[in-house]
């Protein structure tokens, strides 16, 4: 809670407590109004909601495998969901070449690959466990695996990449909280609902 009233206060445009306040009962700076509902509290709900989604998904993630260790990293979600990525962007969904900056031309097809790369680790983790019926340490030790290899698969994506590609998967590795504030108002919104 307070982590988001600071977040409400501070940046480029620093606001006090009563513009805030004055902000959420529609009163006082027309700027500080403008600053809080456009920029800085769609962000902080969204940080939320993706932090509460997170913390959900872990705690399911570690129900299931019966392992306290579970987390994306130790299954090779989150590799698998960064080679995918990178894999994208190598292929050109990544940057724009005519104004030479990072800009993520096609977040969809992005998104879409790094989903893929992660079920793909979260698939053979499963698979193997039906079939083999191992343990879940042992899914765990698997998902290392997994891990290490989409690493390497995502490290030999990148020797082979381009200045500007490679910054692209950098700055995508990173995330963004930029891209809510982008679109139509309420399609991101659409879109984030419809993932649950």
């Amino acid at each position: 809670m307070l982590v988001g009233i600071y977040s409400l206060s501070h940046g480029g445009y620093s606001l006090s407590f009563k513009d805030i306040i004055g902000a959420f009962l529609g009163k006082g700076d027309r700027k500080a109004q403008l600053v809080i509902w456009s920029v800085r509290f769609p962000r902080v709900v969204a940080g939320i909601l993706v932090g509460a989604s997170l913390a959900v998904s872990g705690a399911v993630m570690q129900g299931v495998l019966k392992n306290p260790l579970a987390s994306p990293f130790t299954t090779g979600t989150s590799h698998g969901a960064m080679f995918g990525a990178s894999l994208a962007i190598a292929l050109g969904a990544g940057y724009s070449e005519s104004t030479g900056s990072v800009t993520l031309n096609n977040p969809y097809t992005i998104a879409l690959f790094a989903f893929l790369g992660a079920m793909s680790s979260s698939l053979v983790i499963f698979l193997m466990g039906k079939l083999k019926e191992i343990t879940p340490e042992a899914m765990v030790l698997m998902g290392v695996a997994m891990g290490s290899l989409f690493t390497a698969a995502t490290a030999l994506i990148q020797y082979f990449a381009d200045d500007l590609e490679l910054a692209t998967m950098v700055y995508w590795s990173f995330g963004d909280a930029l891209e809510i504030l982008e679109g139509q108002p309420g399609e991101k919104t659409s879109y984030f609902w419809w993932s649950f």
